[in-house]
């Protein structure tokens, strides 16, 4: 069973191996699916729209791109001008 799974696209994808790809909620999601198997993902952030890719092997990141890439929490309310803790 995949951490996070979304039946939306999502801007956080993993890509398994076999060709098989599935949508996540976040990029923390991957990272823990990561530790379950191998793993190609690839996240946008909703923020500055920059991606991020990454191979996951062993449980470990084997690759890294951009190298210098930071996983931040962001809390996007679901309409404009709700917060997520009011819902």
């Amino acid at each position: 069973m995949t951490v996070g799974f979304s039946p939306t696209p999502t801007l956080c994808k993993l890509h398994w191996e076999g060709g098989i790809e599935e949508y996540v909620h976040c990029g923390a999601d991957i990272l823990l699916n990561g530790l379950e198997a191998n793993l190609e993902g690839e996240a946008q952030c909703p923020i500055c729209q920059n991606r991020t890719q990454l191979v996951i092997a062993n449980g470990k990141i084997d690759s890294l791109d951009p190298q210098d890439a930071i996983i931040h929490v962001v809390e996007m309310p679901h309409k404009i001008g709700q917060d997520l803790d009011r819902m």
